[in-house]
């Protein structure tokens, strides 16, 4: 089944089976302490810190496959929270869709409709 937070792996940064092991243990946590996606967002830092980091091992390698799929475990649990603000909400959730940036080619309509242009000397993205 696929999940509009799914992401699209980016295996140079984060090695899917690693991520994939994040966000079980993520999702796994919050449901276990009884947390919506929305308060378990404002405790990202002790949940990622205290709980998922330690399937990464020790070490050096360790602590940079750390850093690269926090960023991305990051993007998710966002993506959740967002996800579950829209799903209690059908109004908002006619008006408003997340899409995630990896899903997004370089050249898509969508992406460009994304684009703030001449926003600075060069073109800055905001897609999560």
């Amino acid at each position: 089944m696929t999940h509009r937070c799914d992401i699209i792996k980016r295996p140079r940064f984060c090695p899917s089976e690693i991520l994939n092991k994040a966000i079980q243990f993520y999702d796994d946590y919050v449901r276990m302490h009884g947390l919506s996606f929305r308060q378990a967002i404002e405790h990202f830092e002790t949940i990622a810190e205290g709980g998922v980091r330690s399937i990464f091992g020790v070490g050096r390698g360790a602590d940079q496959r750390w850093r690269s799929c926090k960023g991305t475990l990051y993007e998710y649990a966002v993506c959740r929270a967002l996800d579950e603000i829209l799903s209690s909400n059908s109004l908002l959730s006619q008006k408003i869709d997340i899409i995630h940036g990896s899903k997004l080619t370089s050249n898509s309509t969508l992406r460009n409709q994304l684009t703030i242009r001449n926003w600075s000397e060069t073109s800055q993205m905001w897609i999560l």
